[in-house]
């Protein structure tokens, strides 16, 4: 394997007595950066061999040198990261575009993955490629699950990587493959029902119906933005849109959601489940506990008169 050599060249004009001189320098076309406080390794997109792989500390650039393979099949112009520490897994491919993704990495040795966001830049002739942390303030997405009692999981559409949410927790979120379908799919938990929605616009989305003690209840879904962050919420209650902007960081507490009479409503039929819900796991330890202890009684004998 050959490397193509990326060079581009900045025209300007000379100082002092040269100002009629044209100056013509060539400067590296690519330049990776690692604004990250680990260390990351580049390398092209399928290109295996670890000859290739360009290993950066904190603050560290180098110059990037696509590679040309001699037997002639083609790699594509793209880029993956990773980092060096044991476990950490391959980014997605990623492409030399202007402007800023935000991309989850994951690791064998690690229950979380970590958000990066990628920036691609110009400065003068040279494009530069930034990894770093998110905002943790104001991460790209964030998915709410604003239920009393319903726990699910999520994930990007066609990528096979779950996260689980508790009832009335929330989690960062950022796509795994920026190059497949934006969606997010949601799966609650003990059924085999899957939602797939889209979050690139702030508003309402299709509910998700579900069976419980006293027939069907509605899950709200719905897109709301606060600050930079878009957040896909799913909820018991109807979710307000108008509250939502560039401006609003602040996320609507279980009291501002009750304020509602419609909302309490909702809430006592929650309760009612949630009673049905502990009577029958009761009941079933009952039964649980009664047939260990029928098994563990030993029998009486009588002996001999």
């Amino acid at each position: 394997k050959n490397k193509e050599l990326n060079v581009a060249v900045e025209c300007m004009s000379g100082t002092g007595r040269f100002y009629q001189t044209g100056v013509v320098t060539l400067v590296p076309g690519i330049v990776l950066v690692n604004s990250h406080r680990h260390v990351i390794e580049f390398q092209q997109n399928d290109s295996m061999s670890s000859n290739f792989r360009y290993k950066l500390d904190q603050e560290q650039t180098k110059a990037f040198h696509w590679v040309l393979p001699k037997d002639g099949s083609k790699l594509k112009k793209l880029l993956q990261f990773r980092f060096v520490e044991q476990g950490w897994e391959w980014s997605c491919p990623i492409p030399i575009n202007i402007g800023e993704h935000f991309i989850r990495v994951r690791s064998s040795n690690r229950k979380e993955p970590r958000l990066i966001s990628c920036k691609c830049f110009m400065d003068g002739g040279t494009t530069f490629i930034s990894i770093s942390g998110f905002d943790k303030n104001f991460p790209p997405y964030r998915i709410e699950n604003r239920t009393i009692i319903s726990t699910f999981r999520f994930a990007q559409a066609e990528v096979n990587y779950w996260t689980v949410l508790e009832p009335m927790m929330s989690k960062t979120f950022a796509w795994d493959d920026i190059n497949g379908t934006k969606e997010v799919v949601i799966n609650l938990n003990d059924t085999k029902m899957i939602m797939r929605y889209s979050i690139k616009k702030v508003g309402k989305l299709p509910s998700i119906i579900v069976d419980s003690d006293k027939g069907k209840r509605e899950l709200f879904v719905g897109v709301q933005e606060r600050g930079l962050t878009k957040v896909l919420v799913i909820s018991d209650f109807p979710i307000n849109f108008e509250d939502t902007g560039a401006l609003q960081v602040k996320v609507p507490s279980l009291r501002d959601e009750l304020s509602s009479p419609d909302n309490q409503r909702i809430l006592s039929s929650r309760v009612t489940d949630i009673n049905m819900k502990k009577m029958q796991l009761m009941e079933a330890k009952r039964k649980s506990t009664d047939c260990v202890a029928a098994r563990l009684r030993l029998p009486r004998h009588t002996g001999d008169r």
